[in-house]
């Protein structure tokens, strides 16, 4: 089984959905262009949306080593990441 004890392939599939929206599908959501949304989302939140969606991968995984124990290697990928040096340099790009 190559997903941790808690999680199935469904549970993965969500996180994956929350986690790693394409910029077009939360437009979608929205009924607005991916350009009008980018611009919208930047301006009222001061960070872009993919910096956004980071900043929670690097907190989702900070909490998952922190509450569950897991190691960083398992715990970046849990969070959305590829590994844990994607995970590391995006930790260190937004300065957190």
């Amino acid at each position: 089984n190559p997903y941790p004890p808690y999680q199935s392939k469904a549970d993965l599939d969500r996180m994956h959905v929350l986690f790693l929206p394409p910029i077009s599908t939360a437009a979608n959501h929205f009924n607005v262009s991916a350009n009008y949304f980018s611009r919208t989302f930047k301006k009222g939140m001061g960070i872009s949306f993919l910096d956004y969606i980071n900043c929670l991968r690097v907190e989702r995984t900070t909490d998952i080593m922190k509450n569950e124990g897991f190691p960083v290697e398992k715990a970046a990928i849990m969070a959305g990441f590829s590994n844990k040096r994607t995970f590391y340099r995006v930790r260190k790009s937004l300065k957190l």
